[in-house]
């Protein structure tokens, strides 16, 4: 934008007119432009710099817009309804598209809103999406739809690559669950199907992909280079998923021996897992058909350790009153939802059906009635409503984001902080009754993974990337900062009686306040915990004591006792044992070829703060050499039965 300045030195006013009496033109401001007129020995042609956009010319641009939008989120729709359908190797690439839609909506709308308000043109504004508002609506929807072709270079890309994924997808499914189905259920070879034409014609999935490319090619050129990006991709893509099904095809097509000592090893894997099936809320068997016929995977839902499935990549978990919730997704984009009871130490798997995958991003909140609101993910995900059930009711979309901070309070969920392109200062509330997003005041200060507790009426949150924390005041819909030099780490903030306790994870240090006094905080203590704060609870025991545990650091978790300053309790978890403490004695749970036996370790004169991380270490050394001593002994009978037979 070119910026023009009045005649008159020092005026910062906007220049309003141009007059013709001198070369070049004399530009004036609505203040000094009596001043200019009255000067002798000139004529004067004086020229207003703004004129009025055409309204109909903005109208046709803001269709033209609207209808780009709803196409962007047409296509989204789509792509999250075919991401169960395509294959394993496809999804990460259908994800980032996905997320460039975002982007593209967003700059579409940001478009959307600039134009909306103009209310007058200057004829100096260099600015060429406004200097479209004063030509024929015709010729104005032509020239914005060439200007958003770098824009829409990637949306294009991105319907592109939709189109292969369907055709690969259905493809490969027909092709591989038809014919692998067709063998299975002639495991006795009696009755051998003969290839029919469906699936000879999924060996030409090369030469599907190669038309669907030359299709769209007029589609994807732009001046960036995504297309090409696109492109190089998707043919790696489709290299590969040829490749396996030619595999397939080659394979099910073979001898007759190969293939019937193929399906021998599938029913022997069918009785070796039917073992593990047999016991309740142990293992599950499953067939997969999309790679290769005879794969079969066999998901380890083991009843112990609970902590387990706690090593998956993406994890989160919240606390009910006698549960702890672990949400976590599987190599198959599912999320699962591990219910372990505190009571009874039992444990329960339930999938989730969701539009969206829920990950590590995904702000996780509990209602009183025992339904999670879910807000974001990794991909700036919609919002979801879940009952434990696992339904799921889509909600109105918030802002996009991920990493942000929600609590529950008073029929609302309040919404801080986030991450979208760059951290967020969003504020924002959520009405359970009116199922509508009410905005607030906006933070003080950018942050994302924020933790957040609510009393008295107000919000305490602590940032991730700042060292301060913020008081919001629920009443008049304010913000306090509360300076306080913390360190640049993730923190969970927990409550008790009339103290507050602030834990860093990274380093483990703990730190306690009384309400009321924000600002002095003292270092209590240092506990072992290092990692997520989603991870980190408060529960109590019969005595009332408030003691903060830790799920989720996949080898080990913690009891601190806030009073006491000291770890009272701790469970052990490694590729061998397991430890845990189950009133005077300690079980060792020692693993067998993935079962675990339960050998009762006793202490006879020990109470709670006698069991330390001394202790479990000695047990945990004890059992280790009981394991390896006895695996050297197995090992050596193995081989003596070895050379004896050799002699033999």
């Amino acid at each position: 934008m070119m910026t023009k300045k009045c005649f008159e030195s020092g005026c910062t006013n906007e220049v309003e007119y141009s007059c013709k009496c001198s070369s070049p033109k004399t530009l004036s401001c609505e203040v000094h432009i009596g001043k200019h007129v009255n000067l002798p020995d000139r004529v004067h042609n004086l020229e207003s710099m703004f004129i009025q956009p055409c309204e109909g010319t903005k109208e046709a641009i803001l269709e033209f817009l609207t209808i780009e939008n709803s196409k962007c989120s047409e296509l989204r729709r789509k792509i999250i309804d075919s991401f169960n359908k395509c294959p394993f190797n496809l999804k990460r690439n259908l994800r980032d598209f996905r997320k460039k839609l975002d982007d593209c909506s967003g700059e579409i709308n940001d478009l959307f809103a600039k134009i909306s308000q103009v209310k007058k043109v200057s004829k100096l504004e260099q600015d060429p999406i406004l200097g479209l508002l004063v030509l024929q609506p015709g010729e104005a929807a032509e020239k914005v739809k060439l200007m958003i072709i770098a824009m829409k270079d990637w949306y294009n890309g991105a319907r592109f690559f939709y189109i292969i994924a369907e055709k690969l997808a259905s493809l490969n499914r027909s092709f591989a669950k038809e014919k692998g189905d067709a063998y299975l259920e002639n495991m006795n070879m009696q009755n051998t199907p003969e290839t029919d034409n469906k699936t000879i014609e999924s060996a030409n999935v090369k030469d599907s992909v190669s038309s669907i490319m030359n299709e769209n090619s007029e589609s994807l050129k732009g001046p960036e280079n995504a297309s090409k990006w696109i492109k190089k991709s998707l043919k790696s893509e489709a290299s590969l998923l040829y490749s396996k099904i030619s595999a397939v095809s080659n394979y099910l097509n073979s001898e007759p021996k190969e293939t019937e000592s193929a399906l021998n090893l599938i029913d022997t894997l069918r009785n070796k897992t039917a073992e593990i099936m047999s016991r309740p809320n142990d293992s599950e068997i499953e067939m997969d058909f999309n790679t290769t016929c005879s794969a079969i995977h066999i998901h380890s839902l083991f009843y112990y350790p609970p902590l387990r499935q706690a090593c998956q990549d993406y994890f989160k978990a919240y606390q009910q009153k006698t549960s702890i919730y672990n949400v976590i997704r599987d190599e198959d984009d599912r999320t699962n939802l591990i219910i372990y009871s505190t009571e009874t130490e039992a444990q329960e798997i339930k999938i989730l059906h969701t539009p969206d995958p829920l990950d590590s991003c995904t702000c996780i909140t509990q209602l009183p009635n025992g339904k999670l609101f879910c807000f974001g993910n990794y991909d700036f995900g919609v919002t979801v409503l879940i009952d434990v059930n696992g339904e799921s009711e889509v909600l109105p979309s918030g802002t996009p984001c991920r990493e942000s901070s929600c609590i529950y309070f008073n029929n609302s969920v309040y919404c801080f902080g986030g991450y979208y392109n760059d951290s967020l200062t969003l504020s924002s509330r959520f009405d359970l009754d009116q199922k509508r997003w009410i905005e607030l005041i906006p933070m003080p200060e950018n942050d994302y993974s924020c933790n957040s507790i609510v009393f008295n009426g107000n919000i305490l949150i602590s940032g991730y990337r700042n060292r301060n924390l913020w008081l919001y005041s629920i009443d008049i819909d304010s913000f306090s900062t509360i300076p306080y030099e913390f360190a640049k780490k993730k923190r969970k903030i927990l409550i008790n009686a009339e103290r507050i306790y602030l834990i860093e994870c990274g380093n483990g240090s703990i730190y306690e306040s009384e309400i009321g006094s924000y600002s002095n905080w003292r270092r209590i203590g240092k506990s072992k915990i290092n990692c997520n704060p989603d991870q980190v609870y408060f529960s109590y025991n019969k005595g009332g004591i408030c003691i903060s545990v830790l799920f989720g650091s996949i080898r080990e978790y913690y009891y601190f006792n806030i009073d006491q300053k000291i770890i009272i309790d701790v469970a052990y978890y490694d590729e061998h044992i397991s430890l845990r403490r189950v009133g005077k004695k300690i079980q060792v749970l020692r693993s067998d070829n993935q079962n675990f036996k339960i050998d009762p370790y006793y202490l006879d004169e020990c109470n709670a703060k006698d069991i330390d991380l001394k202790t479990l270490d000695r047990i945990k050394r004890t059992w280790i050499r009981k394991i390896s001593r006895s695996s050297r002994k197995l090992w050596r009978s193995n081989q003596n039965h070895a050379k004896h037979s050799q002699v033999l």
